[in-house]
This record gives C-alpha cells, structure tokens and sequence, in this order.
C-alpha cells in the first residue's frame, strides 16, 4: 500500500494508522485488519510505542467485531499490561479508547454468557437448542 511520506518511518505508521481506524469504521474490516497489522509490526520496530498501542487496541475492538474473544482478551491483556504500570485508569481511557471499549464488550460478552449458562443449567439444557425445547415443554414460551 501506497503513502505519501514512506520515507518517514513515524509518518508512515501514523498515516497507516488513520487508514486503519478508517477502514475499521468504514466497515472494511479486513483491510483495517492489515493495516493495523502493519502498524503494530512497524511501530514495534520504530519504538513508537503510542502507535502499537493504538493499533493494537483496534485490533482488539475488530476481534470482538469478529467474535474472537479469545484473541481480543490476549490483546486487551498483553497491551494492558505493558500500559497499566504507569498510566493512572483515566490517563489509560483518554489515551486508549479503543482498549477500554474492546475491555467493555467482553466484559459484556462474559456477562451473556454466564446469564446464558445460567439459564440453560436451571432448564437442565446443555445447549441453546436443548434449552429451548425444555422451555416449551415447561410452557415458559
């Protein structure tokens, strides 16, 4: 992919990562995956630790998109640990909001499905199929 300023290592990872948070709210998830990819990998290189941070911080937001919770809590976990030592909860929220909105959603994603194992242990159904069988037969839908 093309830039202007390639041969500026900091304005190249930065310009890519605006085309990534682009592309990502544009709806173009692959292309903001490869790109934010990229800017990780290249920002790592440079020790432009900001830059990392950020695009590793939409990538945890595209694996919730995509449902991979386990690959957003290994990067919300990693990320968070290399932050979290010097950075006070506010300082970390301004600075990385898309780590604390990827933070939230699973959170969000744990709460639906320890409500969803809830349900099905009190229907005595292992699955969401089961579960719906025994609420009918019970007359609860």
């Amino acid at each position: 992919m093309f830039s202007p300023c390639d041969d500026d290592a900091f304005i190249a990872t930065a310009s890519r990562l605006l085309l990534g948070m682009a592309s990502m709210w544009l709806g173009d998830a692959d292309l903001a995956w490869e790109l934010l990819a990229e800017v990780a990998r290249r920002a790592e290189d440079d020790s432009n630790h900001l830059a990392r941070l950020c695009a590793e911080g939409y990538q945890a937001l595209l694996a919730v998109n995509r449902g991979d919770l386990a690959l957003a809590e290994s990067i919300v976990s990693v990320t968070e640990s290399a932050v979290g030592q010097t950075l006070s909860e506010s300082h970390y929220l301004a600075m990385f909001p898309a780590l604390a909105r990827a933070r939230l959603e699973l959170r969000h994603a744990h709460t639906l499905k320890t409500h969803l194992r809830s349900i099905y242990r009190k229907l005595g159904a292992e699955s969401r199929g089961k579960a719906l069988i025994s609420a009918r037969e019970a007359g609860l839908i």
